[in-house]
């Protein structure tokens, strides 16, 4: 009768953690799928390009998630003799928090020149690559009236000037590049070159040329290494320049894909020292803990050495972290960071271990479950 009485509350162990491990890998398939909701939100892969011609402003018009780019700048610039940028354009809203790109030219992951609006005014920052830092100069009034303005900055080996409608608003004595300095790469309108800085507004006219601006300067399109005037709407997916190099074109992608995208971009890159970089890293590393838990019991009750379960843990955990993080690359309101990566790991290690504490506690007998 002992042993009949034995058999029976081991069968009753083994089918116990049997209908433990089912329920709880339920919960962990549960929470592995709304870790990945949370991460892909909103679904929206590839969305399209929301670039519009606007035929009453004769402008193309930028709204979130557009881009347009210039896949190479035909000719290097530099302070000698000078270099000029001229825009017209109109933004629909102004930017207290961030730094949106009206015009971006660089390679990879490097901005090299970078025209932005901050509020109402307007900010040029440029990379010497020469002596390895940035220069800034900007005008905060540049769009107090909701007119299109006319913007020009010209910078040589003299000094940097601004030019508000044809006006000189700002001089300064510095350049914005040194004399072996040169500034090349691919030119983007209305976002960043990583597609991650949009900007909301129309673009009437762009055109950069070698040479210093005066107010007397006569227009001359022979003169400009790029120009490019929205009066009409021509082919739907490009411009040709009218400036020197008139085989230059401005992509219009019908999709929204920037020319160059963030994968896994380091976390001395990315901090910011505010309270919403700080809700991020908590977020990131507690949103993986319960999975962690999950599996890391899954793993115990299994029978699953302390150590491997830990090691298997993070395994799972990060790789699913990595999967969302290269998916975010098509996703535009998303960025893929490596500190996402690191903290996901983190969280779903810190939960694994949570759980086989968890597991010595209530489940004495796990060493008998099948």
């Amino acid at each position: 009768m002992v042993e009949n009485k034995n058999m029976t509350t081991d069968e009753f162990e083994k089918k116990s953690g049997k209908a433990t491990i089912a329920a709880t890998t339920v919960l962990f398939a549960i929470s592995l799928a709304g870790i990945f909701f949370a991460g892909l939100w909103p679904f929206n892969f590839f969305p399209p390009n929301k670039v519009t011609w606007n035929q009453k402003e004769n402008s193309l018009s930028f709204r979130r998630s557009s881009i347009a780019f210039i896949s190479e700048i035909p000719e290097e610039i530099g302070s000698e003799p000078g270099f000029t940028i001229d825009l017209k354009i109109k933004p629909f809203t102004r930017y207290p928090g961030s730094l949106p790109r009206i015009l971006s030219i660089g390679r990879m992951k490097e901005e090299y020149l970078i025209i932005g609006q901050w509020k109402s005014g307007i900010v040029f920052r440029v990379f010497d690559n020469y002596l390895g830092e940035y220069n800034e100069v900007g005008y905060g009034k540049a769009f107090l009236s909701k007119k299109p303005v006319q913007i020009t900055l010209s910078s040589g080996p003299h000094g940097t000037t601004i030019f508000i409608d044809g006006k000189a608003v700002r001089s300064y004595k510095k350049t914005l590049m040194s004399k072996h300095s040169r500034l090349g790469g691919t030119v983007v309108l209305g976002n960043s070159i990583t597609g991650d800085q949009p900007w909301n507004g129309d673009f009437m006219h762009l055109s950069i040329r070698q040479g210093l601006y005066t107010p007397n300067t006569v227009s001359d399109s022979r003169n400009d290494l790029l120009r490019f005037d929205f009066t009409t709407k021509k082919q739907p997916e490009y411009y040709v320049s009218s400036g020197r190099y008139k085989d230059t074109k401005l992509i219009v992608p019908v999709r929204f894909s920037p020319p160059f995208k963030k994968v896994l971009t380091p976390f001395w890159i990315d901090f910011k020292p505010d309270k919403h970089y700080l809700f991020d890293v908590i977020l990131n590393l507690i949103g993986f803990v319960p999975s962690g838990f999950l599996l890391g019991l899954i793993l115990v009750l299994c029978k699953v050495k302390t150590r491997k379960a830990l090691i298997i843990t993070l395994v799972v955990l990060a790789s699913v972290s990595l999967t969302i993080e290269l998916l975010q690359v098509t996703l535009p309101s998303r960025t893929s960071q490596l500190s996402d990566l690191i903290l996901n790991g983190s969280g779903g290690l810190i939960g694994g271990v949570i759980a086989i504490w968890f597991a010595k506690m209530i489940f004495p007998f796990r060493s008998k479950l099948a």
